[in-house]
Order: C-alpha cells, then structure tokens, then sequence
C-alpha cells in the first residue's frame, strides 16, 4: 500500500516484530528495519533494503561504541545509511555525528 518511488523505514518497538518472516516481507517491499538503539535491545542490523536507517538514542556513545556501530554499518550491503543520533537533552548529536562520521571514513570494509 506503500506509494511507488518513495523510501520507507519502519521502526519496531518490540522484538516480537524482528522475526523472519517480518525481515522478509520487508525485503519484499525494498523497506528498511529500523535499527533503535536505546536502553531497550536493539532490533537486529538486517539488510532489508538497499539503504539503512538507524536511530542511535543513547546518551552516550564512547569512541568504542561509534567504532563498533560504523563498522556494523560498513559491514552491510547498503548504498547509503541515514544515521541519527539523540540529541534534545544535551546536544551531544553534532558531535557524534561528526565523530560517527570519521568513524566510518577510517572503518575496514
């Protein structure tokens, strides 16, 4: 029911939702799993799409943590991944953004 041309993401907020048969019907639509990663689990990183969309809303993210994510990242078959971080309470986002970004440019693919 989705309009043709567009991008789509879905967000699921209950691991009952990140089964096989979800994955698949999402593949089948080209629409991408969000990937949330908050103080819940993380849904799991699947290629459900030729992009990904990620949410990272944590409040803090080391230089371990965002290593570990861009290499999550460079390790899927995606053309582009939308990344984007918390950001309302303390406006640490910018920087983890940039921070991210320098990340994925120094990741082993």
């Amino acid at each position: 029911l989705l309009p043709r041309g567009g991008r789509f993401a879905f967000e699921f907020r209950h691991a009952s939702w990140w089964s096989d048969d979800v994955l698949t019907a999402l593949s089948d639509a080209g629409t991408a799993l969000c990937i949330a990663d908050d103080e819940k689990p993380t849904a799991p990183i699947a290629a459900t799409a030729g992009f990904g969309y990620l949410r990272l809303r944590r409040p803090d993210y080391d230089d371990a943590a965002l290593a570990r994510w861009a290499a999550a990242v460079r390790g899927q078959p995606w053309t582009e991944a939308f990344v984007f971080f918390k950001h309302e309470d303390e406006a640490r986002g910018p920087d983890y953004a940039l921070r991210f970004g320098a990340a994925v440019g120094s990741a082993t693919p």
